[in-house]
Formats: C-alpha cells, sequence, structure tokens
C-alpha cells in the first residue's frame, strides 16, 4: 500500500493472489523503514507501526465490504478474480477521506502533474 495515496499496490498476480495481496500488506509494512521528517517539513513522521496500522485497516474493510459481502466462496479462482475488482474499485472509484474525498488514483495523477510542472524548463 502507498502511504501517500492509499493505493493498494499489487506487485504479482497468481494463484496466491489473496495470500499475497493481504499478507503482502502487512510483510510491506513491516520492512517499511522509520522515515523522519527534515526540519522544514510538516507532515509528521510515518513508521512502522503507521503502515502496520494501515495495512491491518485495510485488511478488514477488504474483509468487511468484499469477502463477507459476496461470500460464500467456492473457489480460489473466485476470490481472485473478485479480489482483483475489488483492488481496481478501491483505486479508481472510491473515495477516501483521508484524501479530500478523491481516489488514489487521482490523488497519484495530481502529484505525477505537479511534479512534472515542477520539473519542467517552464514551470
Amino acid at each position: 500500500m502507498d502511504a501517500d495515496t492509499r493505493r493498494i499496490l499489487v506487485h504479482a498476480l497468481g494463484a496466491v493472489l489473496t495470500v499475497g495481496l493481504l499478507g503482502g500488506l502487512a510483510a510491506c509494512a513491516a520492512t517499511k523503514p522509520e522515515v523522519t521528517p527534515s526540519a522544514e517539513d510538516a507532515a509528521p513522521a510515518v513508521t512502522v507501526r503507521a503502515y502496520d496500522a494501515m495495512a491491518e485497516a485495510v485488511n478488514n474493510l477488504y474483509k468487511t465490504e468484499l469477502i463477507r459481502q459476496q461470500g460464500p466462496w467456492r473457489t480460489v479462482e473466485q476470490v481472485e478474480l473478485a479480489t482483483l475488482k475489488y483492488v481496481w474499485w478501491w483505486n479508481h472509484e472510491r473515495l477516501h477521506g483521508e484524501l479530500d474525498m478523491r481516489t488514489p488514483a487521482e490523488v497519484e495523477q495530481a502529484y505525477y502533474a505537479e511534479t512534472e510542472t515542477l520539473l519542467s524548463p517552464t514551470g
């Protein structure tokens, strides 16, 4: 999960997608280093605990919004396909309060547009 955009990142697809996605969120969270902002930076420090909490929150939402509401599931493939659809919906349609009621994709797009403007020779 990207902490800034709240976007769920899927690095590998396959028969272990569900386990990889949810387990990967926790594993990714556990390996993120502590980030201490500079004196000029107004953002609070992002710690391993913050990533753990975010991964746990996403995992709980995933189970509440998808797994429990649309089950029972008959095959792993059904869960994988539903998970892919859920991740797309989460990243492209679901509005997030932490992102000023925007989608993760909108936040990411705005970030890259701003970065491109700042880095352009005329910007």
